[in-house]
C-alpha cells in the first residue's frame, strides 16, 4: 500500500493565521461545567478583554503547575494563538463513543465541548492541527491505525509527519507521538499523562 499517496489524499487542516472571526469557545452545549483546561481557549475578541467564569475556572487549576504570571495570563497564552473550531455536544461525544467503541478520556472531552478541536500555536512555539471528534473515526481508517497501530487512537498531528494520539492499551489513556509514515507502536514516543497535560507540554517547548 502507497502510505504517502493515501496522505495526500486525506484532507487535513493547513496552517492560518489568526483572524478575528474565529469561534468563541462556549459551554453552552454543554450540561456540566468545565474542569482542568479546557476553557482556556480564547474568544474571538481581544484577550485584553476581561476572561469570562469558565476560563476563570480552568486558569486557576492551570496555575497550580504554573510559576509565572497570573492564573488567567498563563491560561490564556498557552491557546492564544489557536484557532478553535465551534464545540461540539455531548451527544456527538456519544455517538464517537458509542460507535467506535471507545471511550475517550474526560479532559479531552471537556476540551470537546469547548473547541471541537482545531489549529494553530499553542504556546509560543509549537503547531499543532486537532480533529474534530466527527472526524476521528474516517481519519484512523485512512491511517489504518488499528491494523499498524493497534491500540492507538489518533486524534491529530504536529501539522508534520508526526501524530498525536491516546494509547488507549493503558487505562489512563496518555498522549503519545506516532510517525504517520512507518506507523508502528515499536515506534511511539510519550508526550504527556493526559491531555491537559499534553496542552501543556506543547507550550513550553522552546523554539
Amino acid at each position: 500500500m502507497d502510505l504517502s499517496r493515501q496522505r495526500a489524499e486525506i484532507p487535513s487542516p493547513t496552517r492560518t493565521t489568526r483572524n478575528a472571526s474565529r469561534p468563541r469557545c462556549s459551554w453552552a452545549s454543554f450540561e456540566t461545567e468545565p474542569t482542568g483546561f479546557a476553557a482556556a481557549c480564547p474568544p474571538a475578541t481581544s484577550l485584553r478583554s476581561p476572561i469570562s467564569s469558565g476560563q476563570d475556572i480552568h486558569a486557576k487549576a492551570f496555575s497550580s503547575e504554573v510559576d509565572t504570571g497570573s492564573p488567567e495570563e498563563e491560561a490564556s497564552k498557552v491557546l492564544a494563538k489557536f484557532d478553535c473550531r465551534p464545540p461540539t455536544s455531548s451527544a456527538s461525544i456519544a455517538n464517537y463513543e458509542s460507535g467506535s467503541g471507545w471511550l475517550l478520556p474526560d479532559d479531552y472531552k471537556q476540551f470537546l465541548g469547548t473547541a471541537n478541536g482545531g489549529q494553530g500555536t499553542i504556546g509560543t512555539h509549537s503547531y499543532a492541527s486537532l480533529w474534530p471528534v466527527e472526524h476521528l473515526d474516517e481519519m484512523n481508517r485512512a491511517y489504518e491505525t488499528a491494523n499498524l497501530a493497534p491500540g492507538l487512537l489518533l486524534f491529530g498531528s504536529d501539522g508534520g509527519d508526526e501524530a498525536y494520539a491516546f494509547d488507549m492499551r493503558v487505562a489512563a489513556k496518555p498522549v503519545v507521538s506516532v510517525p504517520f509514515v512507518g506507523m508502528d507502536l515499536n515506534e511511539i514516543r510519550p508526550v504527556a499523562d493526559t491531555f491537559e497535560g499534553f496542552l501543556k507540554k506543547l507550550s513550553e517547548i522552546a523554539a
